[in-house]
């Protein structure tokens, strides 16, 4: 008898345990529906809100020229001019993400233009957070292994004496255009 009993007992406990686990998944799915991100941290469980984009696609064409000079610090002239060059259609990319060579291009341009966070980013080109690192990785990766050559300096060519007169002429034309207000 006394097994009977503690089998009813341990029963007990794994539905009582079942019911538990069950209404807390429902709990954090009723938060995932309201976008709430929750994550486990050593202080216990942190809930936030979730960072919501609208998805539109990336529209270079519909941005004036200003906005892109303000945006990506080149005209859309110039970026057109520049992409052939960049061969970012070999990009090997890391993920499933696969975006067009201009998306991309701007995307870089974008984070390098000046400091900004990524939540900005995502409305602008209607792309997750994980999608604009990622890709901005994956173009910076392809630029370094394509031009990998000509951003190492060759140090034959040049002795002390020429590399400190040319960083004196850098030094004054950076000074003069300062001076005119133009850097």
């Amino acid at each position: 008898m006394p097994t009977d009993s503690r089998q009813r007992q341990t029963r007990a406990a794994v539905v009582v345990a079942a019911c538990v686990a069950v209404t807390v998944m429902f709990q954090l799915y009723a938060l995932l529906l309201q976008n709430v991100v929750v994550t486990a941290t050593e202080g216990g469980i942190r809930i936030q809100q979730a960072m919501t984009y609208s998805s539109t696609p990336f529209d270079f064409d519909s941005i004036d020229d200003e906005d892109a000079i303000f945006r990506f610090r080149f005209s859309k002239e110039l970026i057109y001019l520049i992409l052939p060059y960049l061969r970012l259609d070999l990009i090997q990319w890391s993920s499933r993400y696969r975006p067009t060579p201009l998306a991309a291009f701007c995307i870089l341009l974008r984070r390098l233009s000046y400091p900004e966070r990524w939540g900005s980013m995502m409305n602008d080109f209607g792309r997750s957070r994980s999608y604009l690192c990622s890709v901005t990785r994956d173009v910076v990766w392809h630029l370094i292994r394509r031009y990998k050559a000509k951003l190492e300096w060759d140090g034959g060519r040049t002795n002390a004496c020429q590399r400190f007169a040319i960083c004196k002429r850098c030094t004054a034309k950076v000074r003069l255009l300062q001076y005119l207000g133009l850097h």
